[in-house]
């Protein structure tokens, strides 16, 4: 299986989304899968890697043209699915789903946050503003 991540943060950076999303790209590389991964973190080249980056104040993890790259990436490297990794507040991974649906792809959406209740709610209230489900989403928690 062909499998894109997409995580606004990602190595070199070590907080949990981080270090979750590279064990879970290298356990499905030694099962077989063709596993890459599409971030807004700036760093090193590494394999399956790509680093769609704008120089911001602080690195921030952000691509005002995010959707466009995105978009064409996923239009080149044609995965057989999408796995989206966002915390509370993720505009590049949420470029990500956006990219994959119009792609006509399916996407899997996992949120890596705390889910105090504004949170929760918030997610609640997409889930059923955007009808993640005739979009092809499915969502997940960590």
């Amino acid at each position: 299986m062909r499998i894109l991540h997409v995580s606004d943060c990602y190595l070199p950076r070590l907080g949990g989304i981080e270090v979750q999303v590279a064990d879970l790209v290298r356990m499905e590389r030694e099962a077989g899968h063709e596993v890459e991964v599409a971030t807004a973190t700036p760093g090193e080249a590494l394999r399956g890697v790509y680093r769609i980056v704008a120089k911001l104040p602080f690195d921030l993890p952000v691509h005002p043209f995010g959707v466009g790259h995105l978009l064409r990436l996923v239009k080149a490297r044609r995965p057989d699915v999408v796995h989206v990794h966002m915390g509370a507040v993720s505009p590049f991974a949420w470029m990500g789903v956006r990219a994959a649906v119009r792609a006509g792809l399916p996407v899997v959406v996992t949120v890596h946050s705390m889910w105090d209740p504004v949170t929760r709610a918030l997610y609640r209230g997409l889930r059923l503003l955007f009808e993640w489900h005739r979009w092809g989403l499915v969502g997940t928690a960590v």
